[in-house]
């Protein structure tokens, strides 16, 4: 059975990955304050094999023009695949995936959106981690604000799994922005389960007066959840408006 903590990850277990899900909100923290930099001590005190970004920047004006996934998958020694959901004049903004481990991108799409002038695009990526001889898909998105926007996305994605699934084992990561009872996690629980225990409080937002819990990772039924935690620290109260994820697992 995992284990639940609000404080930090228990020691890692031999054969495991470490798995992050973590919306970085620009690199901008509920202080206001732009730096990438926190957002790297925050993910390096995790010594995460596969870390899933979501709200990444880059070359926008207002961000200081930097290259938020490269700087941070740089200076964690992480290979990197980025997907933009909105392209600006200025620059892009999006999802990411970094790994220590050998990957490859699979696929990455924009996801069914409904067309109003105020919502925008959101996007999926998967990618395949090889690790231990086993290869691992991964996909990692942000889904809408609205709910209905967000079935149709969930139901989208649901054929991904069905997919993915069938090839081996699989993992989704993301700011679903639905909390795990909702309509949007049941349609994607029909393929995969999510690593926080039922009945297990866990909230990652919004950090300064955590209510919900809309950051998620949900493995297949070949994927083992050793450990889960939703660290709480001066670094992740500081970093984003949201807390990250962590889950060790092992792949059958």
């Amino acid at each position: 059975m995992p284990v639940t903590s609000l404080d930090a990850m228990p020691p890692r277990t031999e054969g495991t990955l470490r798995v992050v899900s973590y919306n970085i909100h620009s690199c901008i923290g509920l202080d206001r304050l732009h730096s990438p930099e926190r957002i790297v001590e925050t993910l390096a005190a995790f010594e995460a094999d596969v870390i899933a970004l979501q709200e990444v920047e880059t070359g926008r004006h207002r961000t200081g023009r930097r290259d938020q996934p490269q700087e941070i998958a740089a200076r964690l020694g992480m290979d990197l695949h980025f997907h933009p959901a909105v392209r600006h004049p200025d620059g892009d903004y999006g999802i990411a995936v970094l790994s220590r481990l050998p990957m490859e991108r699979v696929r990455a799409a924009h996801l069914p959106r409904l067309r109003l002038p105020f919502v925008e695009p959101r996007v999926a990526q998967v990618v395949r981690i090889h690790a231990n001889g086993s290869a691992l898909s991964v996909v990692n998105t942000h889904l809408g604000l609205l709910s209905r926007e967000r079935a149709r996305q969930a139901l989208h994605l649901r054929g991904w799994l069905q997919e993915l699934c069938a090839r081996g084992p699989t993992l989704l990561c993301g700011d679903l922005n639905a909390t795990p009872n909702s309509r949007e996690c049941r349609l994607l629980n029909g393929w995969l389960r999510d690593v926080v225990p039922a009945g297990r409080i866990a909230r990652t937002f919004p950090v300064n007066f955590p209510i919900s819990r809309l950051d998620h990772i949900l493995v297949s039924a070949d994927v083992d959840c050793v450990a889960v935690a939703v660290p709480r620290n001066p670094l992740t109260l500081a970093a984003s408006d949201h807390f990250p994820v962590v889950a060790d697992v092992r792949v059958r």
